[in-house]
Parts: C-alpha cells; structure tokens; sequence
C-alpha cells in the first residue's frame, strides 16, 4: 500500500532545533501552548514509517512581531527538509505585514522550493482581508504556492480567534480564485461555515486535524460523519478535504487510526489520507 501524506507537521519540539535556538522550547509552550516534551526529529520519522505516512508536510511560524520569535523558523525548517528530503515538504511563513514579506516570500519559492506559506491571524495579529496583503496573494497565486489559513480555534487564550472564523476566507478565495487555500483544523467550531465556503469555492481545501471535542476518533466523526455531516463529506467536499496529524501535540498513528475507523467509504478514506494530497501537490508542479 502506498503511503500516506501528513499535511499538518509542526516543526516544533525538535531536539536538535533546540539546540541550536534554545528560546524556542520557551515560544513553544508559552505561546504555542504545546506541553510535550522536546524530542530528537527521529521519533517524528519513526511515528511516520508506523503509521504508514510517506511524507509530512512541515512548518514554521513566523511570530517574530506578535511574539518575539519564530517557530522554529524558515531556515531552520530548511535545514531538516535538506536532510530527508525524501520524507518532509516545506510550508515556510511570514509576517504579511512586514515590508520585508514578499522579498521572504520569493526566497521562499526561489530558493528553498517550499511550496507555500503558514499564516495565522490569531498568533500573527493580522486581518486577512487587509490589503496590505493583495500582493502576497497575487505572488502566491501567479507562482501555484499555497495559502495555508489557521482557521478556527486557539488554544491560548490570550489570542483573539476574530478573524480566525473562515468565513472570512470567502472574500480572498473569490478574488483570488486560481490560488489554492488550505484551511486548518476544518475551522472548528465554525463547521457549517467551513462548508459554505467549500460550497462556494473550490479552490478551497481543509486538514482534518485537531481533537477539539474529545480523543481522535470521538472528534475526527463530530467533523466529518455525524448527523448531516456524512452526506457533506461524501457528496461534496470529499476530494478537497486533507490529513493532517498535527504532529507534536498529537501522535500521528492516532490520527490516522482515527480516520480509518469512520464510516466513511473506503474510497473517502484513501481520498483523504492521500489521494487529495497527491493531486493537490501535482498541481502545484511537485511530484510524489
């Protein structure tokens, strides 16, 4: 069996990241809310290969304005993806607000071939309908990079989540209708949003990550199987919903096992742990 594509690993916790920038285990736990300990990058390659995961997409956060620091940091993140290219694909981020932005964004896409860019207005302190951001769009949309949203809840309270509700999504995906945005967490609690903007647009994807509402299994059904939701994820947004484990604050073989166990079809399940990922990438010119 061929496998699968983790579309939401933080490059954070990573012993060997620490070491070399130790202030990132502090911005890990006081603003990202994350509680595990550190751990060498080879327990996130071992939780890979026993979950059947192929390849994980990383990233990074750029909260050097909103909080001092960057997790763990665009360069950083290039530096594990040079070491395994084979098992890891670069999200890279930056601050959209900077006047610096697009000359990131183009070494982004030029020199590390990342294939998008991590954006959250919770930790970020930003709108997303700003226009001050009409030509980080326009770069991602001409260059196939995608826009990747933290939607949804945050785990640190201190965080505003006002532009974290993804309806909010719906004015950039209709201006910008070739560029591909990915929505994370399918934006809970705001679900039925989530779908109206999916409905609407279908240059718009979403992880399934997150344990909001209890463990994996308990959760992963809350989003995508009970009630009316079945019938959304089977007849509709089935081809542009993605995996993700959300790896450090959960262990992947988890996630996946709780996909698996849904009443979806078989041929929904396979969607979603790859399939989607595969096409996806593909259109953006980066093989599997």
């Amino acid at each position: 069996m061929k496998g699968y594509i983790d579309f939401l690993v933080y490059a954070l916790g990573i012993k060997e990241l620490i070491a070399k920038v130790p202030k990132l285990d502090e911005c890990t736990r006081e603003v990202f809310y994350l509680r595990t300990s550190p751990q060498p990058l080879e327990v996130l390659i071992k939780q890979m290969e026993e979950a059947n995961v192929e390849r994980g997409i990383l990233y990074s956060i750029n909260a050097k304005r909103s909080h001092g620091c960057d997790m763990p940091g665009n360069d950083l993140l290039y530096e594990i993806i040079k070491k395994r290219p084979e098992l890891f694909i670069g999200v890279g981020s930056i601050d959209p607000l900077e006047d610096d932005s697009l000359k990131e964004l183009e070494k982004l896409y030029s020199n590390y071939e990342f294939i998008g860019i991590f954006l959250s207005p919770a930790y970020q302190l930003f709108d997303p309908c700003d226009e001050k951001l009409s030509r980080i769009y326009e770069f991602l949309e001409d260059n196939k990079m995608l826009l990747v949203l933290h939607m949804g809840l945050t785990w640190n309270n201190r965080l505003s989540i006002k532009w974290s509700n993804p309806l909010i999504v719906d004015e950039i995906a209709r201006k910008y209708n070739k560029l591909k945005i990915v929505i994370t967490h399918m934006a809970w609690p705001w679900i039925d949003d989530l779908y109206a903007v999916m409905f609407r647009n279908r240059n718009v994807y979403a992880i399934t990550s997150g344990v909001f509402t209890g463990k994996p299994k308990e959760h992963l059904c809350t989003i995508l199987t009970e009630g009316y939701r079945r019938r959304i994820t089977e007849r509709f947004i089935a081809d542009r919903l993605l995996f993700g484990s959300e790896f450090p604050r959960m262990e992947i073989w988890k996630m996946v096992d709780a996909i698996l166990s849904t009443n979806l079809s078989e041929n929904t399940k396979i969607m979603i742990l790859r399939d989607n990922a595969v096409s996806l990438l593909t259109s953006l010119n980066k093989a599997i």
